[in-house]
């Protein structure tokens, strides 16, 4: 098991220990997941420093992932839920499902210290679980 929110910012980790110690789910915990992002054909002009801030814009990481029997949790952690972290996880299942763990039920969530009504209802519309700690 990975340690908990070492990436993470002084929020955003205060926000995930907060959850930990209230609504944690069983399971096998992976922080800090790095999801693989196939690198372009890099132009010949582009330096190492090029490169690495390429790498870092496009870098695809899940806060949480909880792994039980034969389904995952995947994880946002955030200060607010917000339409960023709905994306995200959208493309971190469908990253999971085909990369990581296929064949496994993949079921999203948002940890946020304050909500947006509007996010929020489309987040329940879609089955994406919101903890508001």
């Amino acid at each position: 098991m990975s340690r908990p929110g070492l990436h993470m910012g002084l929020v955003e980790r205060a926000i995930l220990e907060r959850w930990l110690a209230k609504y944690d789910i069983e399971g096998e915990h992976v922080y800090d997941l790095h999801l693989s992002t196939p690198e372009p054909v890099w132009p010949v002009h582009y330096t190492e420093a090029d490169k690495e801030n390429w790498r870092y814009l496009v870098m695809k990481r899940v806060d949480l992932m909880i792994k039980a029997e034969t389904r995952v949790w995947i994880i946002e952690v955030t200060p607010r839920v917000s339409t960023r972290a709905l994306g995200a996880l959208q493309l971190y299942r469908a990253i999971v499902q085909k990369d990581v763990l296929p064949g496994w039920l993949a079921s999203l969530g948002i940890i946020a210290e304050a909500g947006d009504p509007a996010v929020e209802e489309v987040c329940a519309a879609q089955g994406v679980k919101v903890w508001l700690v």
